[in-house]
């Protein structure tokens, strides 16, 4: 009889210690898991914003490809932005003024 209680001590111990290690295991892969869960969001995520940056950037590439294509060849493109303020044109008002003071003077 004391020979099978030492068996039976002796198999529970090993029993309770592959427990725990499978538990170690166990959590050890949970953690790799939600690790490599977190890595593959991010990476979905940096892939969506690379996608949308392309159509973004798709947009504007025809959308200068139609305004070249409506601009004559010798023409510039406008792009509606002046820079400085808009050409002085004389016109016969400002002609007389000039003679004006000359004659006052």
């Amino acid at each position: 009889i004391s020979g099978s209680n030492s068996v039976k001590c002796l198999t529970s111990r090993f029993d309770s210690s592959k427990d725990v290690a499978e538990e170690d295991e166990s959590d050890s892969l949970k953690e790799m898991c939600t690790a490599q869960q977190k890595q593959l969001y991010n990476l979905k995520t940096q892939v969506e914003l690379r996608d949308q940056r392309i159509n973004a950037l798709e947009e504007q590439v025809k959308m200068l490809a139609t305004s070249r294509q409506a601009t004559p060849v010798n023409t510039p493109a406008s792009s509606g932005f002046v820079l400085g303020p808009p050409p002085r044109q004389p016109g016969p008002s400002s002609h007389n003024i000039s003679t004006q003071e000359k004659t006052t003077s």
